[in-house]
């Protein structure tokens, strides 16, 4: 099994790749459950909390609620470029710009359920730019802005 520091710091490295201006100064992964970080102020937690929707004529949507120096976050829309659409869940933190939400697939296809799901974000002025990894690793490239 693929252990979910491994999986987020793979995800952070493609979109260190995949999204211009990424910074690649981090050497160690965070974890969403509080191993291997720093508390986070609460003014940082809050700059991603809210509503976000996807860029353009997208149907992308997450919610981040910050709790503390945490995060939670649910993630609806399609799962993969083949357009299933999933609900994911799970806890998340911010170190810098980079946002990282790691959970696990609620709803989607049965052999998606209950699989690892990961967003690795970038905060960039007001939108969220990254990528996120399912159960089979494809990245799959995002951007949300603000939702009104």
């Amino acid at each position: 099994m693929i252990s979910r520091h491994l999986v987020v710091a793979v995800a952070l490295a493609i979109a260190t790749i995949a999204v211009p201006g990424c910074s690649t100064t981090r050497t160690t992964p965070r974890s969403a459950d509080g191993d291997g970080g720093p508390a986070l102020a609460p003014d940082a937690t809050g700059a991603v909390d809210g509503r976000w929707r996807e860029v353009g004529e997208g149907t992308r949507r997450l919610e981040i609620s910050a709790r503390g120096d945490r995060l939670e976050w649910e993630y609806n829309g399609p799962g993969s470029a083949l357009g299933y659409v999933v609900r994911g869940a799970g806890k998340g933190r911010i170190v810098g710009d980079e946002v990282e939400l790691v959970g696990r697939i609620v709803t989607g296809p049965m052999s998606s359920v209950d699989q690892p799901m990961t967003l690795a974000l970038r905060r960039e002025g007001d939108r969220l730019r990254g990528i996120m990894l399912g159960p089979r690793n494809v990245p799959v490239p995002l951007e949300f802005e603000r939702a009104r």
